[in-house]
């Protein structure tokens, strides 16, 4: 086991080259000029000059890219050129409300696709295996920024429930931070428990056929126990994957969501950043996510082998 996330974390290395590669490119390609924004409408041809010079623009690209990479490197992603505010320090500052409700939209998954993903498995083509499956195909078909502004509408504007906008640390004030996290959190939720749904559905179905489960019954085991210890845990193999993906692109920032919501995380900062043409903050956001990715990838595959014994990185068969 330890050789293979040794192996893993090296190939790690290769990944966030090519990333930092593509999105510095990429960056440059995009239209617009991030020092014609700096200076608006009262420019001059020498103040132009002076602070494009300053942030290195005018270096061949080439140069440009192994300058910001060397002090990638060392942990150093540069400065926004909006407000000249160290970049990893801005997304450290917008980290804990991401990784909140990232976390709080998988908890709403959870509890919304795994009880109903296994009862639709246990009630196949029954009514209310129909009603799940109905269920699932409007969360999948439904876009986010709908169910958010639907859920802004109902519960916020007209029952005046929750807070529609806005973020309050948990520390500071434990019942402004749930007002504010239930909306968005039950926007992306959903859209997760959908696509998980049916997913545990299949997983169980499957699971549900195989010979050690006819085995398990025959000797007489109370199906609650033959669903839970045995099946239910081969069939969330599948589930880790998915919530492992899910999970890396909430941490990622969801752009839609937190705009909407006005939710302080990583993926305003990267649409602000987007507008302003901030190329330093877009690079280190797009760089910490792929980071962050990787990592959470590496944490599911190693999980297999905690679910099924019978998955070993650590022996040849």
């Amino acid at each position: 086991m330890t050789r293979y996330i040794i192996r893993r974390l090296l190939l790690i290395i290769p990944v966030m080259l090519i990333v930092s590669l593509i999105i510095f490119v990429l960056i440059r390609l995009t239209p617009g000029d991030p020092v014609l924004v700096m200076i608006g409408e009262d420019r001059s041809a020498q103040a132009y000059d002076e602070i494009r010079a300053k942030l290195g623009f005018d270096q061949p690209i080439p140069v440009q890219y192994f300058l910001w990479l060397g002090r990638a490197i060392q942990g150093d992603l540069g400065r926004s050129i909006r407000d000249n505010s160290p970049v990893l320090g801005e997304i450290w500052e917008r980290l804990p409300a991401t990784l909140e409700l990232a976390l709080a939209a998988l908890l709403v998954a959870l509890l919304v696709a795994v009880p109903l993903g296994i009862l639709s498995a246990l009630k196949p083509n029954s009514k209310t295996d129909a009603v799940v499956s109905s269920l699932s195909l409007v969360g999948i078909s439904m876009p986010g920024f709908l169910l958010g502004i639907l859920l802004i509408l109902f519960l916020a504007y007209y029952l005046r429930l929750f807070k529609p906008d806005g973020y309050v640390p948990l520390a500071e004030d434990v019942g402004g931070n749930f007002q504010r996290l239930v909306l968005p959190a039950v926007t992306l939720g959903l859209a997760s428990a959908a696509v998980n749904m049916r997913l545990i559905r299949s997983s169980l179905l499957e699971a549900l056929s195989q010979d050690y489960i006819r085995t398990a019954r025959a000797k007489g085991l109370a199906g609650r126990l033959v669903v839970t210890r045995h099946a239910l845990r081969n069939a969330l193999i599948p589930l880790v994957t998915i919530l492992g993906l899910q999970f890396g692109v909430l941490l990622e920032g969801a752009v839609v969501t937190e705009t909407i919501f006005s939710w302080p995380g990583i993926g305003q900062l990267a649409v602000k950043s987007l507008n302003s043409r901030d190329y330093p903050v877009v690079q280190g956001v797009v760089l910490f996510s792929a980071l962050a990715y990787t990592l959470i990838n590496l944490a599911v595959d190693i999980s297999y082998a905690y679910l099924d014994p019978r998955i070993s990185y650590g022996r040849k068969h």
